[in-house]
């Protein structure tokens, strides 16, 4: 017996599998070292149980903890400066019932009042009704992953945010689904960064982005809500972002709606949008800059019980659209021979170069400009008088 050949099979065996195993057990999300797991403040995550004020509870050890937990002094310059490092709270898989927002009371842009919210995959899931399943209140530092904000119906929004702002903030793989109105709403988050996050089944808009200039909003998804996939629009600040490598398809608006009022340059770019019941993208505002973008049309061909169809555009520029940068969009199905981008103002006001049209395979020809007028709008029908 060939006894080299024996044992170097034996060892190539020994590493292969603690290759495997290694692997294996990367893809677990294990408890941090430093961690309150919910679990230990009487959390259950059985479904039934209602989980709030143990999840409650471990986030407010998390701001202020003592013992082991206690945080050290992360950074020192010439001066002692009082940042803290994080402490995480740990969400181990399961359904949480909750029966008010889980409120996230930062109320500051320190290092003192830095959070981590680390969930294995798990499910918070309202009870009753509520306005959001999650809030975050004023916040620079704080990451929140791994987790599915089920408004199951009871709430109005899955995840609603107001000035949690810095790239130092990071909102990543969470889902607000099955809200009563809109999935995440996010209010003057400037520098706001969400990754890898979803919203789906919501009856108003995926996403409401408003005031949130500088926002970055990467690999994100917006699918099967009943208003717009992601509207991004303005009250008091020019509302500039960036949207990019996003998917948003089978919504009962726009694919991308960018309200008159955003007065700064909003980026799209890299994107799938598919049949959504509107325009791909409808743009009212100044300065949008579309790039490879790959819309197939919405209003598809074959679809049952679809109307109006040739009413809808892949990307429209309505009358109060101006300086817009459209460039290297592929747009297919929907409208005349593919898809087309409809002005409804001046067309000397933007750049449009570069897009194309496929409506068979392989069959691409340049995508023209048509210059339309705006719809007209309707007026508002009478109030109903009472006898």
């Amino acid at each position: 017996m060939n006894h080299a050949f024996s044992t170097t099979r034996t060892l190539w065996f020994l590493a292969a599998l603690t290759l495997i195993c290694g692997f294996s057990f990367a893809q677990q999300p294990a408890r941090p070292p430093a961690a309150y797991d919910v679990r230990d403040f009487g959390a259950v995550g059985d479904g039934k149980t209602d989980d709030t004020k143990a999840i409650h509870a471990a986030i407010a050890a998390a701001l202020c903890p003592t013992g082991v937990h206690k945080r050290v002094i992360a950074f020192k310059g010439n001066k002692d400066y009082p940042g803290m490092a994080p402490i995480t709270v740990f969400i181990p898989r399961g359904t949480y019932l909750v029966s008010q927002p889980i409120h996230i009371q930062m109320g500051s842009y320190s290092w003192n009042s830095a959070l981590v919210i680390q969930g294995e995959y798990a499910r918070l899931r309202a009870s009753q009704p509520m306005k959001s399943v999650m809030h975050v209140n004023i916040a620079a530092h704080v990451l929140i992953s791994g987790l599915t904000l089920d408004a199951n119906k009871q709430a109005q929004h899955g995840f609603t945010a107001f000035k949690i702002s810095g790239r130092p903030n990071a909102i990543q793989r969470v889902n607000a689904e099955n809200a009563l109105s809109h999935g995440f709403v996010l209010e003057k988050c400037q520098g706001g960064n969400f990754r890898d996050c979803s919203a789906t089944r919501n009856d108003g808009d995926g996403w409401q982005i408003v005031d949130c200039n500088a926002g970055a909003y990467d690999d994100c998804v917006a699918m099967h809500n009943k208003g717009n996939g992601f509207t991004i629009a303005s009250k008091d600040f020019s509302a500039g972002c960036c949207v990019s490598s996003f998917w948003s398809e089978a919504n009962g608006g726009h694919g991308v709606f960018i309200s008159p009022k955003v007065a700064s340059t909003v980026v799209l770019r890299d994107a799938w949008i598919e049949g959504n019941k509107l325009d791909g993208v409808n743009i009212g505002s100044t300065g949008a800059h579309l790039t490879a973008l790959n819309i197939l049309g919405n209003f598809r061909e074959g679809d049952p019980g679809q109307t109006g169809r040739s009413a809808c555009a892949s990307i429209r520029l309505t009358s109060t659209a101006a300086g817009c940068y459209v460039s290297g969009c592929l747009v297919r199905g929907g409208g005349a021979k593919g898809g087309n981008i409809r002005c409804e103002g001046d067309p000397t006001k933007h750049h449009v170069a570069g897009n194309f049209r496929g409506w068979a395979a392989r069959n691409m020809d340049p995508v023209t400009v048509d210059v339309v007028k705006p719809e007209p709008t309707r007026p508002a029908a009478p109030p109903p008088t009472r006898e």
